[in-house]
């Protein structure tokens, strides 16, 4: 968890819309701003998913850190932006 946490922390693209990052648990990563819930990664069975705030299912399962930062910054720059 430390690491995905710190991974997230590096995010450009959180920084820029005032996101930030916290430990919910041992397994879940929390992406927030300003107390609301925008989206989770969970561990699990050596994957990580990405599960949007106000969905159950998982936009997104990779299996590194590279690619757990990829997917975040691609899911809030579009948001973001509208690319």
């Amino acid at each position: 968890m430390i690491r995905l946490l710190h991974t997230l922390n590096k995010s450009d693209v959180l920084k820029a819309q005032g996101l930030e990052v916290l430990a919910d648990d041992i397994t879940i990563a929390v992406i927030h701003h300003q107390g609301n819930a925008r989206a989770f990664w969970r561990q699990s069975d050596g994957a990580f998913e990405f599960i949007p705030a106000g969905s159950t299912q998982a936009l997104y399962t990779v299996r590194d850190f590279d690619q757990v930062l990829e997917r975040t910054n691609f899911y809030f720059d579009q948001r973001c932006c509208g690319h």
